[in-house]
């Protein structure tokens, strides 16, 4: 089980995680073809949560 969510000109990524002994899911966020973060979670609610944290303080943090 897969997932994809836009978010604005995000996409986040939510997918099992592959180590079959640490479980649960992994998230990621993209934007212009590159990962800006990622993360672990036990639960989809949880990492679409994580996720959308994740892209609000990238957007508060003042540009360069």
């Amino acid at each position: 089980m897969e997932i994809e969510i836009a978010q604005d000109d995000w996409i986040i990524y939510i997918a099992p995680n592959p180590d079959r002994y640490r479980g649960g899911l992994m998230w990621s966020i993209v934007k212009d073809d590159g990962i800006w973060d990622e993360g672990l979670t036990w639960s989809t609610n949880e990492a679409e949560s994580d996720a959308i944290a994740a892209i609000t303080a990238i957007q508060q943090q003042p540009h360069a």
